[in-house]
């Protein structure tokens, strides 16, 4: 699969680095072993799995992929060994007309380099917000056979719909999270079971990544209250096994007494980290986050707080002890 890349680098190489990709890729089988039959074949094509090579390898070959000249108003992203191209057009035939002459070119490269793209696992999913009528079925070809049309996707592991509102992918993710959670149900009981550090652990490290995965792609879709209480009734249900409370008890007093962030905060502040993160020359002290101490302000360049002392006279006296000067309805005097 790889070998015309390879040969083009080797003579570039050092002798031990050209000895240890020969016999990488040579004398490799495949074993198929049952109870009575086993059969074993000799590999040509493909990347062996599990190796520190082998992502090395794929770039060399796929890196080509992306080379390819495609039109102005196409954009190609792969990401390991995931493609997505995404097309725009002024029509649906336009757009139709567009990607087929793209996908010919793919599968000329895939010809080239002996390899091949699975058209049943690969989606069509046409992105509009027009209200008029008019037909909407398009037609792409991979490897000679018409591809499956769709309103929504799973790109790495975030719903996409024809309409990028995320509604699908927020209520997929609460659902998913709320089952993990009633399946913790019966060991979190009220006087015995798993105790509130090891909910926490939990919740921290299973629960709260699924709910937050890709926030800053869909956090748009939080404006509406809708999807906003889903995640909000997730949250509610790990509180009250961690305060092992009752479930009559606030959504607030919850994240007191368990000591979460709401995950709506929680969710803006993801998005703003990363937000800060993305900029050239920015700053992560714009968010709060943990700073080693030589990094720490030094006191004396903190900021001085002074007293504002005036000649007036205050006419209001207030008492803390609950005393007051006069059973009077002169409120100068104190109330």
């Amino acid at each position: 699969m790889f070998r015309p890349v390879i040969i083009a680098i080797i003579g570039q190489c050092y002798v031990n680095v050209s000895g240890r990709t020969n016999n990488y890729f040579t004398q490799r089988t495949a074993i198929l072993a049952t109870n009575s039959i086993r059969m074993e074949k000799e590999l040509s094509r493909g990347c062996p799995q599990g190796s520190c090579s082998a992502p090395c390898y794929w770039n060399l070959q796929y890196n080509s992929l992306m080379k390819i000249k495609y039109m102005d108003r196409t954009k190609v992203v792969a990401y390991a060994d995931v493609l997505i191209m995404a097309t725009r057009g002024e029509s649906i035939r336009a757009v139709e007309n567009c990607v087929n002459v793209e996908l010919n070119k793919i599968n000329a490269w895939a010809k080239n380099n002996k390899t091949g793209f699975n058209d049943k696992k690969s989606k069509v999913m046409l992105v509009s917000r027009r209200k008029r009528k008019e037909n909407k079925y398009i037609t792409f070809y991979l490897n000679n056979k018409p591809l499956d049309q769709v309103t929504k996707m799973k790109y790495l592991r975030i719903i996409l719909d024809h309409k990028f509102r995320f509604n699908e992918h927020i209520k997929y993710t609460a659902e998913r999270c709320g089952k993990l959670i009633h399946s913790l149900a019966r060991w979190t009981k009220m006087t015995w079971g798993i105790k509130h550090a090891a909910m926490d652990t939990i919740y921290k490290g299973a629960i709260l990544p699924l709910l937050t995965y890709g926030a800053p792609v869909w956090i748009e879709a939080m404006n509406h209250e809708y999807n906003r209480r889903k995640y909000i009734r997730v949250q509610r249900l790990i509180n009250i096994s961690m305060a092992k409370a009752y479930r009559t008890t606030s959504t607030k007093a919850l994240c007191m007494l368990t000591a979460t962030t709401p995950i709506i905060i929680k969710l803006q502040e993801i998005v703003k980290r990363y937000n800060t993160k993305k900029r050239k020359n920015s700053s992560l002290m714009e968010v709060d986050h943990d700073v080693e101490y030589k990094y720490w302000p030094h006191p004396a360049d903190t900021v001085k707080i002074e007293e504002v002392v005036s000649d007036e006279e205050a006419t209001i006296h207030a008492f803390t002890d609950g005393r007051r000067k006069k059973k009077s309805r002169d409120w100068s005097s104190g109330f």
